[in-house]
C-alpha cells in the first residue's frame, strides 16, 4: 500500500490558503502620501497613513487609507453625486461610508 504524500498535501493546502485568503490593505507611509499630495495637510496624511477615516475626507484620501471598497453604489441627480462604499467584514457585517460628491459625509459600522 502506498502512504499519501503529506507535505503534497500541506503544501497544497498552504497554497489555498494563500489563495483564497483576503488581502489587507496596507495605507502608505505619511511621507508617501505628502510627497504625493504636498496640498494635504501634515494631519490628514498622518491620518492615512494610520488607517483612519474623518468626516470631510476626500474619496481619494480614504481610498489610500482603507484600500477599494467591496462595493460602490452611486446615485447621481440635480443635488450631486452620492455614494456608498462598503467594505465587508466577513459575511455579515462591514462599515458603510458615504460620500456626497466625492466629500465623506457619514459612515456605519
Amino acid at each position: 500500500m502506498k502512504e499519501p504524500n503529506y507535505l503534497l498535501g500541506i503544501a497544497i493546502l498552504v497554497l489555498l490558503l494563500v489563495l483564497l485568503a483576503p488581502t489587507m490593505h496596507q495605507p502608505p507611509s505619511a511621507e508617501e502620501v505628502h510627497a504625493a499630495h504636498p496640498e494635504w495637510s501634515l494631519t490628514d496624511c498622518l491620518r492615512i497613513a494610520d488607517g483612519l477615516i474623518w468626516l470631510g475626507a476626500t474619496d481619494e484620501q480614504v481610498r489610500l487609507s482603507w484600500g477599494r471598497p467591496d462595493t460602490v453604489n452611486r446615485s447621481v441627480g440635480s443635488w450631486g453625486v452620492h455614494e456608498q462604499w462598503v467594505y465587508r467584514h466577513g459575511d455579515y457585517s462591514g462599515s458603510y461610508l458615504y460620500f456626497e460628491n466625492g466629500v465623506l459625509a457619514s459612515w456605519q459600522t
